[in-house]
């Protein structure tokens, strides 16, 4: 059913269609703001067809299913290009923005479709629902609003002041859902804000604990740092050979006594390994390499056990001691020390 009909040539015509239409989506149960969208939408195809010269703009509504729909139709005696039709809807034409024009309708209409008619006529039409209206309703309102627009001519005065009341209510109604929104934002933004200062806290609180794992680490690094200068300085002047190796039976260390009782050269002792100390050691001994090995072979095997054996250098006799390095928390043993 048609809740409006006219040739537009004129602002005034436009305002009619508009108060029609704001009467129409009132009846028939539209809330504040689908009535404030079908309005504006209604206002702004009237200047459009007025800007083309002038046309035929129409408004009606029908049932589909359980929905009731409003439609308006706006048509002008001009045929539009294609790309002119996608600038029209996508408001990417010269001086054109989203919220003005056809691209502000097609923003608040649920549908919107424009048409080059082979009579070269171009119409654009744009429909919006209201879902679970039933038809027995819809009809009710059909004769009820036939009755109603046959009476009128023009809205009159206070149907004019009703309309712009009623628009305006409905601008209050979408400033308040705005309103409501920014608070929503801002009490989000605020527990952001609380989650970011708590991060902070345990960021400086971790930042605490290491900087004073860093000064622990450097007072131990310091602490080791003077064990092994102690350390060097009793190989440095101890008497005795002495002699370290690691689990596997590679040279850690060595002190100069050991170098000089046998006739080594530090460089190339630190590159022995378990067999190259048994040839070395072997030629000292009465038994021969082979003997060594078994005894290390042993050692290896029972990485805890201590181990004497008596050598022959020069004219005097040198007891050989070898007892293991103890890791920590009785862990497996870290390797040897060698007395001689």
């Amino acid at each position: 059913m048609d809740i409006y009909r006219s040739a537009i040539d004129s602002v005034e015509q436009i305002i009619e269609a508009r108060n029609r239409v704001q009467l129409s989506c009132e009846e028939l149960g539209f809330d504040v703001t689908e009535r404030l969208q079908v309005t504006t939408s209604m206002f702004e195809l009237g200047k459009w067809v007025l800007e083309q010269g002038g046309g035929t703009l129409v408004a009606s509504f029908r049932t589909e299913g359980d929905d009731l729909l409003i439609e308006m139709e706006g048509l002008v005696p001009k045929k539009l290009e294609a790309d002119k039709i996608r600038s029209l809807l996508d408001g990417t034409g010269p001086a054109t923005s989203s919220l003005k024009g056809i691209p502000a309708v097609r923003r608040l209409m649920d549908r919107v479709d424009v048409n080059v008619l082979e009579s070269g006529e171009t119409r654009i039409v744009a429909s919006k629902s209201r879902a679970g209206t039933s038809k027995k309703l819809a009809k009710n309102l059909v004769g009820f609003l036939q009755e109603k627009f046959r009476s009128l001519s023009k809205p009159s005065v206070y149907e004019d002041l009703r309309a712009q009341n009623a628009i305006i209510a409905q601008s209050l109604a979408m400033v308040e859902e705005k309103a409501q929104e920014l608070e929503r934002k801002n009490a989000e933004l605020h527990e952001v804000r609380q989650d970011l200062e708590t991060s902070n806290r345990d960021l400086h609180e971790r930042t605490a604990e290491l900087q004073e794992a860093l000064l622990n680490l450097g007072d131990r690094t310091a602490e080791l740092t003077a064990q092994n200068r102690r350390f060097s300085s009793v190989l440095k002047h101890i008497s005795e050979g002495i002699l370290v190796t690691d689990s596997v039976g590679m040279v850690m260390e060595v002190n100069d006594a050991f170098l000089r009782m046998f006739g080594l050269d530090r460089e190339s002792t630190l590159r022995m390994g378990s067999a190259d100390l048994c040839r070395v050691l072997g030629q000292y001994t009465s038994q021969d390499s082979a003997a060594w090995k078994s005894a290390w072979t042993k050692l290896s095997r029972e990485p805890d056990a201590a181990w004497t054996a008596e050598l022959t250098v020069g004219d005097r006799i040198v007891t050989c001691r070898s007892l293991p390095i103890a890791g920590a928390e009785a862990g497996p043993s870290l390797g040897r020390v060698w007395f001689f």
